[in-house]
């Protein structure tokens, strides 16, 4: 379970001179477990639970990828050439033509992504009866289509251990003391006296219910005692239990079975505090009952004992600083959740956990004789982060590793994750769409800070927060860009236009094109210049969409619309000219100007050449002919004619 460092915590180490705010959240190894529903949870995605059967991907994944999704864009992207030879590439029949830069190979994939796209509608002409009026088509200014293409490495903050390294020391024959030491260099393990641990399991609620399968007993602030049925209830924030008012704060004790939170069981008792809007259940545990029902949550009990040992002190460790180093006048010192360390009471509980905790019993990990802030995370993508490049703040023993093993991890490599541009201007508190992410990289190679930068903002970020913002599974990450922008009106028949686009980051990029009804079809490589700009020219025939590919992705969807030529002259009497395409019987539309509109005044269909002639007696004015020819174009209209 990713989590993220509790806000009293970094008041502590900011106390301490250790680390300070930001910290973000990590995932474990894995997790079979539902994500916690409690409120307000910094972060409640889950990792994938590793098995031999294959990493399973737990409800409320938020990370988009693509099977057999290629990684181009996690090493290093040669610089394009200064300039680009221009050629034609051929395409399919009855499609469109385009003249782009010499193909230098293609995506060659048959796997479609969903493309974020920002369609241009094709413009239609409005049906036109006797006298009726049609609005002039307007000419809108082209909105590009953008998405920001995002791969990477690791799960988490990468801060201290990482959980699939140490699966993979221990699976090399290194015990726990030995993988503690690796990651938090320059500590050892000593042993501590094991105070009670208080666990907020539920709230602020309105109300929880609570039970035991045994007759057990509450006691009130003022001492009142009051001998409970086997069985569940609900408690209210007014703290009324079987008819009588008790005074907060409440303490249940269990009987001969565990007590149950909202079903759950747990061991130790419950303390219920209120305010007499809301309230609070803190279970009330010893240590290793505590770890009991959290180093299964945090990492498969499957894994080797050495592994287990190792995450049984580092969560000890971890519970520990917390309860001794954080001052907070809350009624618990550590969350159920991700917030804190995920915690699953008896149903977490495993004998090969069981086993990893007794045989670690006392342990922790001590830094200058005093209990550390060991911090760990799922999977660190190779090389764990310090706190000083994470958050700006150095702690001795957080500092960067190499985490071979972390190739074990299924997100060792992740993405690519498709962001549209307007969705991550939004998530970033841009004024608008994305147009550009700079990254700062510090020496672990994760993302240090980052400017997003808008049409009219830009704001400099951190790599976390940039993290969080996105949704990202880590601050390790690549930034590619893919961007097409459509001409500003229909394409006349016949003739050309040019796309305008962006390519940056990612490698072998390629333009497709697709006509409806048809399937997509590659059209050659585009070669950006050093920024990323390019441009294509296409000839398409009827309307058109055109997205770019890299490997499997697909993005930057666009629709070139094409519309009818109509060519017309005046005569004596009425109008006459042609239309292309070539398409007999098709209806034509005599308009003539009225203000802002264009009011209908007489109608004709085109002959076996395209030709047409209109018959009307016309008024001095300005007017113009317009054809539909089908649903594949748009309006086309005439250039304005005069009858003075």
């Amino acid at each position: 379970m990713r989590r993220a460092v509790s806000a009293l915590l970094l008041v502590a180490l900011a106390a301490a001179g250790a680390a300070s705010a930001g910290l973000l959240a990590r995932a474990p190894g894995a997790r079979t477990a539902n994500p916690p529903a409690s409120s307000g949870a910094c972060d409640t995605t889950t990792a994938p639970q590793p098995s031999t059967t294959g990493p399973e991907v737990a409800a409320g994944e938020q990370v988009e990828s693509v099977d057999g999704a290629s990684s181009e864009g996690t090493s290093p992207v040669p610089p394009p050439p200064a300039a680009a030879a221009v050629s034609t590439i051929a395409q399919p029949p009855g499609a469109a033509t385009v003249t782009s830069p010499a193909p230098s190979g293609c995506g060659g994939s048959t796997l479609t992504t969903q493309p974020a796209v920002t369609t241009q509608p094709a413009v239609t002409a409005q049906p036109a009866g006797t006298d009726s009026t049609t609005l002039t088509p307007a000419s809108a200014p082209a909105a590009a289509s953008s998405t920001l293409v995002l791969t990477g490495h690791g799960w988490g903050h990468g801060m201290g251990m990482g959980q699939w390294g140490a699966y993979g020391y221990s699976e090399h024959g290194w015990d726990a003391a030995q993988i503690l030491r690796h990651y938090y260099p320059g500590t050892r393990i000593g042993t501590q006296p094991m105070p009670i641990v208080r666990v907020l399991l539920s709230g602020p609620d309105v109300r929880v219910r609570i039970g035991s399968a045994s007759p057990w007993r509450v006691v009130d602030a003022r001492g009142t005692v009051l001998a409970l049925a086997a069985g569940s209830f609900v408690l209210p924030a007014s703290l009324r239990v079987e008819g009588r008012r008790l005074v907060s704060p409440l303490r249940f004790t269990p009987g001969a079975s565990p007590v149950e939170v909202s079903g759950r069981p747990y061991r130790g008792g419950l303390l219920v505090v209120s305010d007499g809007a809301t309230l609070q259940v803190v279970n009330t545990v010893s240590m290793g009952s505590y770890l009991d029902g959290v180093v299964g949550e945090e990492m498969p009990s499957s894994w080797p004992p050495a592994a287990l040992e190792a995450q049984a002190v580092a969560a000890r460790s971890y519970a520990l600083f917390q309860l001794e180093d954080v001052v907070s006048a809350n009624p618990f010192a550590l969350y159920g959740d991700a917030r804190s360390q995920v915690y699953g009471g008896i149903d977490g509980e495993s004998p090969a956990v069981s086993a990893a905790v007794r045989a670690t019993a006392h342990e922790v990990v001590l830094y200058d004789g005093k209990v550390a802030m060991t911090e760990y995370s799922s999977s660190s993508g190779g090389q764990t982060v310090s706190a000083a490049e994470a958050v700006g703040t150095a702690v001795p023993y957080l500092v960067s590793v190499s985490d071979p093993y972390d190739t074990l991890s299924p997100y060792h490599d992740w993405g690519p994750i498709l962001i549209n541009a307007a969705a991550a201007g939004s998530a970033l508190g841009l004024e608008g769409p994305l147009v550009e992410l700079q990254t700062v990289r510090g020496p672990s190679r994760h993302v240090e800070s980052a400017t997003a930068v808008g049409a009219t903002s830009r704001l400099t970020l951190s790599g976390t927060q940039v993290e969080a913002d996105l949704g990202l599974p880590s601050t390790w990450f690549e930034v590619g860009w893919l961007s097409l922008t459509p001409p500003p009106a229909p394409v006349r028949f016949g003739a050309a236009a040019e796309l305008d686009g962006v390519a940056r980051g990612l490698a072998a990029v390629s333009i497709e094109s697709k006509v409806a009804g048809s399937d997509w079809h590659p059209l050659g490589a585009v070669v950006p210049a050093p920024d990323g700009a390019f441009s294509v020219v296409v000839s398409p025939r009827v309307t058109t969409s055109y997205r770019l590919a890299a490997g499997t992705i697909r993005a930057a969807e666009i629709t070139v619309a094409v519309s009818a030529s109509v060519s017309a002259v005046l005569d004596p009497g009425g109008v006459s000219g042609t239309v292309t395409p070539v398409i007999p019987g098709e209806p034509v539309t005599l308009e003539r100007q009225r203000g802002e509109r264009w009011a209908a005044v007489a109608r004709a269909t085109t002959g076996a050449d395209g030709g047409f002639a209109i018959d009307a007696p016309l008024a001095p004015g300005t007017y113009r002919v317009g054809c539909t020819p089908d649903g594949s174009m748009a309006a086309g209209y005439s250039s304005a004619l005069a009858e003075p």
